[in-house]
């Protein structure tokens, strides 16, 4: 999907992601040959030092509260408010403890799916999606 929708990196944690294994390669259809996949050490870490060449963040998802009080974050904007012109790069949280603080500080902006209250989230892969596609 993210090759569909004009991705130029794939970026991932080293700890707490899935590895590249044959079983990933035969779930992405063979795209993870074509994207550019870099795992990091430190993916907050990575995101400031890629804002120095001007490309900006949005975070996705929930904020990770084990480490402390989420309240301390704005609202998160609409998906659609945002201009995603330029170069600019999606964090996703993930499904079960969503974005960690210090990687959300890292983003420049918070965002959301707005969706219908009987839906309590979606999929990771579906907002991906929905939000990449938005961006192309």
């Amino acid at each position: 999907m993210a090759v569909a929708a004009g991705v130029d990196a794939i970026i991932y944690p080293k700890h707490g992601s899935a590895s590249l294994t044959p079983y990933v390669e035969k779930a992405s259809a063979g795209l993870t040959c074509v994207a550019n996949m870099v795992e990091v050490a430190n993916l907050a870490d990575t995101l400031e030092r890629l804002k120095q060449h001007k490309i900006w963040w949005a975070g996705a998802g929930v904020v990770d509260d084990s480490e402390g009080d989420a309240s301390e974050y704005e609202k998160p904007l609409d998906y659609h408010s945002i201009d995603y012109t330029g170069p600019f790069g999606l964090v996703m949280g993930s499904e079960g403890s969503g974005i960690r603080p210090r990687v959300l500080k890292a983003c420049d902006y918070h965002i959301t799916i707005p969706m219908s209250e009987l839906v309590e989230s979606l999929n990771v892969s579906v907002a991906t999606g929905v939000i990449l596609f938005e961006a192309y």
